[in-house]
């Protein structure tokens, strides 16, 4: 398979992240042949935009949201903010530790639900990286 990348740029609004849905679901559903795993990776990068969008640039919509994308034998999907960074210790946290009495609290589920709905996730300081097998 040939090498497929592309990119796009929001404003911090929440209400923009239909447009990247679109987006992504015009340029690669076609790859995915397992619906499930499609549908995983549209949870994981909402979570990762909506977070980019409240927690890195909070809400304010002078700030952008990049979103990146390479598809090769993996799909890599990276979301850049211009937040201060990801706290290192979020960046650990694993859904399966989520106590039943924390379900309804702010946890940082968003990380959480991203590691679960992918098969990997990479962080660096404003960025987070989804990694997915497309096949």
């Amino acid at each position: 398979m040939k090498k497929f990348t592309s990119n796009m740029t929001i404003t911090s609004n929440l209400k923009n992240i239909k447009k990247v849905m679109t987006w992504v679901e015009a340029d690669l559903k076609s790859f995915f042949k397992n619906e499930k795993k499609y549908q995983s990776i549209i949870l994981g990068l909402q979570e990762a935009i909506t977070n980019a969008i409240i927690h890195g640039n909070k809400l304010d919509e002078k700030k952008f949201v990049n979103i990146y994308y390479c598809l090769d034998q993996k799909l890599k999907i990276t979301i850049e903010d211009e937040g201060k960074g990801i706290i290192e210790k979020n960046q650990a946290l694993d859904v399966s530790k989520i106590k039943k009495e924390d379900i309804y609290k702010e946890s940082k589920r968003g990380i959480m639900l991203m590691k679960h709905f992918c098969d990997e996730v990479i962080f660096n300081k404003n960025c987070v990286t989804l990694v997915i097998q497309y096949e």
